[in-house]
């Protein structure tokens, strides 16, 4: 965890030392999103995706020049998805004893910190395009679940969700200055979560968290 923070220090520094250019720049983003769950047993299906909602504020630090940024920021992220347990058996869950076959509906609030390296084009007229590919960290803060026998109803099911995530983000979009430093934009980026989600004992799997976003923001 402190190669990471070091490095983006460093970068920050190095954004900092350029005076011909905005240092960074904040991005307010509202970003709607399909998520879903995969995972790597046979018992365990993908049922449905979740929808969901993205919102918060982004920063793109630059490097030298406007053509190169680090891109980070804080936004709070509802997501989610569906597993069908195939079992075999009864499994537990949240606490309570569920059969084979019950579809669990996941309900998840996460803060999201991505860390991206994003690379934009000069302008063509008022517009420009970008891309950018990092990583997304995802610290949960309230996880809620629905089971398709009744059992569970928009329960609290915290134990059954690890603290924290991370995942790979790739995306393009493109902006449109309004003049001064405002501009519109307007991308699509995919995350794809390699870490384990879950953490229920007597399942064993790992569950990925993956989503594809509609990314919209203004830029002041």
């Amino acid at each position: 965890m402190k190669r990471p923070l070091v490095l983006t220090v460093l970068l920050t520094m190095m954004a900092f030392s350029s005076y011909a250019q905005r240092p960074f720049r904040l991005t307010f983003v509202a970003n709607p999103q399909f998520s879903w769950l995969t995972s790597d047993s046979k018992s365990v299906k993908n049922d449905q995706a979740h929808l969901g909602f993205d919102y918060g504020v982004e920063a793109d630090i630059f490097l030298g020049n406007e053509s190169y940024a680090l891109t980070t920021g804080l936004t709070m992220n509802q997501t989610g998805g569906n597993l069908i347990y195939q079992t075999g058996q009864n499994f537990t869950f949240a606490g309570e004893s569920l059969p084979s076959g019950t579809q669990i509906e996941y309900r998840l609030k996460y803060l999201e910190v991505p860390l991206a390296i994003k690379l934009r084009s000069k302008d063509f007229g008022r517009m420009n395009i970008y891309a950018q590919f990092g990583l997304t960290n995802w610290l949960n803060i309230k996880s809620s679940g629905t089971s398709s026998d009744g059992t569970l109803d928009n329960a609290s099911i915290n134990d059954e969700i690890k603290m924290f995530n991370m995942g790979l983000n790739i995306g393009f979009g493109l902006e449109h200055d309004l003049g001064g430093n405002n501009a519109l934009t307007a991308g699509v980026i995919y995350n794809n979560g390699f870490t384990d989600v879950t953490s229920n004992p007597s399942v064993n799997d790992n569950t990925n968290l993956k989503s594809l976003r509609f990314r919209l923001g203004f830029i002041f």
